[in-house]
Protein backbone atom coordinates (compact mmCIF):
# COMPACT_ATOMS: atom_id res chain seq x y z
CA UNK A 1 0.00 0.00 0.00
CA UNK A 2 1.27 3.19 -1.23
CA UNK A 3 2.05 6.33 1.83
CA UNK A 4 -1.24 8.59 1.86
CA UNK A 5 0.09 12.22 0.90
CA UNK A 6 -1.82 15.54 2.04
CA UNK A 7 -1.81 18.58 0.56
CA UNK A 8 -3.48 22.08 0.45
CA UNK A 9 -5.15 23.09 -2.93
CA UNK A 10 -6.68 25.85 -4.20
CA UNK A 11 -10.62 25.68 -3.97
CA UNK A 12 -10.76 29.05 -6.24
CA UNK A 13 -8.86 27.16 -8.84
CA UNK A 14 -11.33 24.86 -9.34
CA UNK A 15 -14.03 27.47 -9.80
CA UNK A 16 -17.77 26.66 -9.67
CA UNK A 17 -19.33 25.89 -6.17
CA UNK A 18 -15.82 27.07 -4.70
CA UNK A 19 -16.36 30.43 -6.53
CA UNK A 20 -19.43 30.99 -5.10
CA UNK A 21 -19.10 29.87 -1.80
CA UNK A 22 -15.90 32.09 -1.20
CA UNK A 23 -18.63 35.31 -2.51
CA UNK A 24 -21.43 34.04 -0.51
CA UNK A 25 -18.87 34.14 2.77
CA UNK A 26 -16.54 36.95 1.94
CA UNK A 27 -20.38 38.95 1.97
CA UNK A 28 -21.12 37.16 5.33
CA UNK A 29 -17.62 38.87 7.01
CA UNK A 30 -15.91 35.42 6.67
CA UNK A 31 -12.36 35.88 6.52
CA UNK A 32 -12.10 33.98 2.88
CA UNK A 33 -8.04 34.01 3.57
CA UNK A 34 -8.13 31.72 6.14
CA UNK A 35 -10.36 29.01 3.98
CA UNK A 36 -8.69 26.18 3.52
CA UNK A 37 -8.97 22.92 1.19
CA UNK A 38 -6.96 19.89 2.66
CA UNK A 39 -6.80 16.89 -0.12
CA UNK A 40 -5.68 13.21 0.68
CA UNK A 41 -4.38 10.53 -0.84
CA UNK A 42 -2.48 7.79 -2.69
CA UNK A 43 0.08 9.53 -5.27
CA UNK A 44 0.27 7.88 -8.59
CA UNK A 45 2.26 8.45 -11.84
CA UNK A 46 -0.70 11.35 -12.69
CA UNK A 47 -1.70 13.08 -9.89
CA UNK A 48 -3.91 11.11 -6.99
CA UNK A 49 -5.48 7.34 -7.46
CA UNK A 50 -8.29 5.92 -6.36
CA UNK A 51 -10.31 7.42 -3.86
CA UNK A 52 -9.46 11.00 -3.00
CA UNK A 53 -10.52 13.02 0.47
CA UNK A 54 -10.79 16.60 0.51
CA UNK A 55 -11.57 18.41 3.98
CA UNK A 56 -12.58 22.03 3.91
CA UNK A 57 -12.46 24.27 6.92
CA UNK A 58 -14.39 27.55 7.29
CA UNK A 59 -13.73 29.93 9.91
CA UNK A 60 -16.17 31.90 11.88
CA UNK A 61 -17.67 34.86 10.52
CA UNK A 62 -16.80 38.42 12.01
CA UNK A 63 -20.68 39.68 11.65
CA UNK A 64 -22.95 36.91 11.71
CA UNK A 65 -22.99 35.02 14.56
CA UNK A 66 -25.04 31.72 13.36
CA UNK A 67 -22.02 31.34 11.24
CA UNK A 68 -19.96 29.46 13.23
CA UNK A 69 -16.88 27.75 12.19
CA UNK A 70 -17.25 24.51 10.47
CA UNK A 71 -15.15 21.45 8.82
CA UNK A 72 -16.80 18.75 5.83
CA UNK A 73 -14.97 16.80 3.51
CA UNK A 74 -16.03 14.45 0.85
CA UNK A 75 -14.65 11.48 -0.75
CA UNK A 76 -14.73 11.34 -4.40
CA UNK A 77 -12.31 9.99 -7.75
CA UNK A 78 -10.64 13.34 -8.33
CA UNK A 79 -9.47 16.66 -6.50
CA UNK A 80 -11.66 18.32 -9.13
CA UNK A 81 -15.07 16.37 -8.17
CA UNK A 82 -13.54 16.55 -4.48
CA UNK A 83 -13.69 20.14 -4.30
CA UNK A 84 -16.71 20.49 -6.45
CA UNK A 85 -18.38 18.42 -3.82
CA UNK A 86 -17.14 19.51 -0.63
CA UNK A 87 -17.99 23.57 -1.55
CA UNK A 88 -21.24 22.49 -2.40
CA UNK A 89 -21.88 20.44 0.65
CA UNK A 90 -19.91 23.53 2.83
CA UNK A 91 -22.84 26.46 0.60
CA UNK A 92 -26.19 23.82 2.02
CA UNK A 93 -25.31 24.38 5.09
CA UNK A 94 -24.27 27.96 4.71
CA UNK A 95 -27.42 28.94 2.94
CA UNK A 96 -29.26 26.81 6.04
CA UNK A 97 -27.24 28.72 8.97
CA UNK A 98 -27.26 32.41 7.23
CA UNK A 99 -30.48 31.86 5.05
CA UNK A 100 -31.67 35.18 6.94
CA UNK A 101 -29.10 37.23 6.09
CA UNK A 102 -28.75 36.02 2.07
CA UNK A 103 -32.68 35.78 1.45
CA UNK A 104 -33.03 39.08 0.02
CA UNK A 105 -29.61 39.28 -1.93
CA UNK A 106 -28.43 38.00 -4.91
CA UNK A 107 -28.12 34.77 -3.40
CA UNK A 108 -31.63 34.24 -2.67
CA UNK A 109 -32.57 31.65 -5.32
CA UNK A 110 -30.03 29.19 -4.56
CA UNK A 111 -31.61 27.49 -2.10
CA UNK A 112 -33.48 25.78 -4.26
CA UNK A 113 -30.96 25.07 -7.22
CA UNK A 114 -28.54 23.29 -4.24
CA UNK A 115 -31.51 20.39 -3.22
CA UNK A 116 -31.76 18.78 -6.27
CA UNK A 117 -33.84 16.26 -4.70
CA UNK A 118 -36.45 18.71 -4.04
CA UNK A 119 -36.04 20.37 -6.81
CA UNK A 120 -40.27 20.62 -8.68
CA UNK A 121 -41.58 22.28 -11.47
CA UNK A 122 -43.19 24.84 -9.21
CA UNK A 123 -40.50 25.61 -7.45
CA UNK A 124 -38.94 26.57 -11.45
CA UNK A 125 -42.14 28.54 -11.85
CA UNK A 126 -41.67 30.60 -9.12
CA UNK A 127 -37.99 30.95 -9.54
CA UNK A 128 -38.83 31.96 -12.98
CA UNK A 129 -41.49 34.81 -11.86
CA UNK A 130 -39.26 36.46 -9.26
CA UNK A 131 -36.48 36.72 -11.81
CA UNK A 132 -39.45 38.13 -14.02
CA UNK A 133 -40.68 40.37 -11.30
CA UNK A 134 -37.50 41.97 -10.44
CA UNK A 135 -36.82 42.81 -13.91
CA UNK A 136 -40.20 44.15 -14.59
CA UNK A 137 -41.08 45.75 -11.01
Amino acid sequence: MAPVVELSVDGLAYRGFATILYDILDSLGVPTEEIEYVCRGEPGPDGFKGHVVVHLKVPASEFVPVLRAFETLEVENSIASCVQSVSRTALRSVMRDAHDYLKTGPYRLLPAALDLNRFSEPQITDTEHAERDEVNP
